[in-house]
């Protein structure tokens, strides 16, 4: 999905996808963004993307589920671990 041009969001649900998004990610060091692919996850969620899984950080865990309870993030490509 992120190698076509979907988006599912609009202007005004991205900034607050932005927002939530920096917000819980603030405690992150560069170093650990690059490991962790912060850019590629934080344009998916942008789109309106994101994946949800046990092995993910719970950062990143946490931050899906609240864009998802928020209907910022429309599609979630997902295990049994979300269970909102």
């Amino acid at each position: 999905c992120l190698r076509s041009s979907l988006r599912l969001t609009t202007q005004e649900e991205r900034a607050r996808i932005a927002e939530i998004v920096d917000r819980r990610t603030a405690d992150l060091n560069d170093s650990d963004l690059i490991v962790l692919d912060y850019h590629e996850w934080r344009e998916g969620l942008l789109r309106g993307l994101a994946a949800h899984h046990a092995g993910m950080l719970p950062t990143f865990r946490h931050t899906v589920e609240e864009l998802f309870t928020a209907g910022l993030v429309k599609a979630v490509f997902a295990t049994e671990t979300l269970a909102l």
